[in-house]
């Protein structure tokens, strides 16, 4: 996302539609807070996306068909919290401070590009070529896993279909 700070910032590119005055240089406290923002911010979109993803994998056993509930649960959410972040961020460049309008833009395009791109797109892409290789496990950490992890609890059953409907009878007594 430096290239399009640059681009932006520096050369004046998009300047005067998105109220920015180019200042010919990048201010070079930056880059760490805009990393570590964007990171924790990813992170939490992952954390989203795989759970379901690994959940209805283990209920399956399918990759192909756990990437596609997976993203079908999950795509929604990640869409409206990425919008109102990039929203949050794009208030920054209305700020007086230099170093506030690049933190808001620099953030807004990586979190924009991250949820619609990477998470959304790349990832689950490169789960789905990967197929059985996505769930490999090097055997020391299945070791590892097997002592110390906890197993997931397994779904809960559905309710039951029966003659009288879900759920059972509905006779008294």
């Amino acid at each position: 996302m430096a290239g399009a700070l640059v681009w932006v910032l520096q050369r004046g590119h998009l300047s005067g539609a998105l109220g920015l005055t180019p200042t010919g240089s990048l201010e070079p406290s930056i880059p760490m807070p805009m990393h570590c923002v964007t990171h924790g911010l990813s992170m939490d979109c992952d954390v989203f996306l795989l759970s379901r993803i690994r959940e209805e994998h283990a209920h399956t056993g399918d990759t192909r068909r756990a990437v596609a509930a997976g993203l079908r649960r999950t795509a929604p959410l990640i869409t409206a919290a990425a919008g109102i972040l990039v929203l949050t961020f794009a208030a920054y460049t209305r700020s007086g401070v230099v170093f506030l309008k690049e933190l808001g833009l620099g953030t807004g395009l990586v979190v924009l590009t991250d949820a619609t791109l990477v998470r959304l797109v790349l990832l689950p892409a490169a789960m789905r070529l990967a197929g059985r290789a996505t769930w490999w496990v090097p055997g020391p950490l299945r070791c590892l896993h097997a002592r110390f992890g906890r197993p997931e609890a397994p779904r809960p059953p559905g309710p039951r279909r029966t003659a009288a409907g879900v759920g059972g009878s509905t006779a008294q007594g």
